[in-house]
Formats: C-alpha cells, sequence, structure tokens
C-alpha cells in the first residue's frame, strides 16, 4: 500500500499512521509506503518470471519512474507505443 504524503499536504489533510492503514485492511503484514524510493527498492527484490504484477494508482506513485522499474524486472521486453 502506498500513500503519498505530499498529496495529503495538498489536500490539507493529516498524515497517515501505517498501523491504522494496516488495521483497516486487516492485515497485519501488509507494507505500507509513503515514499516512491522504498516502494521500488522493496519491489525490485521480487523474481516476476511467469507471473503478473498489478500496479494501481489514483495517482502517479508520487512520479516513480515505472517504466524503468517495468523494465528492470522484465529484462526490457515492455513494448511501448
Amino acid at each position: 500500500m502506498v500513500y503519498s504524503k505530499h498529496a495529503l499536504e495538498l489536500k490539507q489533510l493529516p498524515g497517515l499512521n501505517p498501523l491504522t492503514i494496516a488495521a483497516g485492511f486487516e492485515r497485519r503484514d501488509i507494507k505500507i509506503f509513503s515514499d516512491q524510493k522504498e516502494l521500488l527498492n522493496s519491489m525490485g527484490g521480487f523474481n516476476y518470471k511467469d507471473a503478473n504484477l498489478l500496479l494501481m494508482s489514483s495517482g502517479n506513485f508520487d512520479g516513480a519512474d515505472m517504466l524503468t522499474f517495468a523494465k528492470q524486472v522484465t529484462g526490457d521486453l515492455i513494448f511501448t507505443t
């Protein structure tokens, strides 16, 4: 789970407590990130061979370069138009 501290600031919303988020999902094993670099570092350590990775966002992962990340985890097998 990823949330943007910057987006909360722009919307003048209070900060989020990761424990509250985990409780809302009723999962103790959920990983919660507020920094896109930490997210990408964490995700980069997985083996995605024969796997599907679905990333959904209402934004842009705080400006993360998702195309570069996709190329890294797929060995540059990404087709762009």
